[in-house]
């Protein structure tokens, strides 16, 4: 039985993983956020989002192509290495959990952007 914990099991064993998972960050209103993901395969990665705990993960790039209602608010870069990058300009909207996944292999790691702004008080 094989034991590889949050590893994609290969041939030759426990052999593919996400190199770079998403982390946690804060950025200010208007600013670009990058959310990081990285495998060791030649696999394209999936992104998705959650809004709030009470919703299921809606996909935002299908590992080839950003879903049409996510199309006109992010956008990903990518290299040959394995790099996925999701990229969003942070307002209301972006502010949520996303999560990197390998597709087929139920490996995913999730993060969450906040977006900080400023807040007018007038007495």
């Amino acid at each position: 039985m094989n034991t590889c914990i949050g590893l994609i099991t290969g041939a030759t064993g426990c052999d593919g993983r996400l190199t770079v998972s998403p982390q946690n960050i804060a950025v200010l209103y208007g600013t670009d956020a990058t959310m990081t993901c990285s495998t060791n395969l030649s696999r394209n990665l999936m992104w998705r989002t959650q809004y709030n705990k009470s919703e299921i993960f809606k996909t935002v790039y299908t590992g080839t192509q950003l879903a049409k209602e996510f199309s006109s608010h992010y956008r990903v870069s990518s290299n040959n290495e394995g790099a996925v990058n999701l990229v969003t300009r942070a307002d209301e909207v972006s502010a949520r959990t996303y999560r990197c996944e390998e597709p087929n292999h139920g490996i995913a790691a999730s993060a969450e952007l906040i977006v900080l702004g400023k807040s007018l008080l007038f007495l």
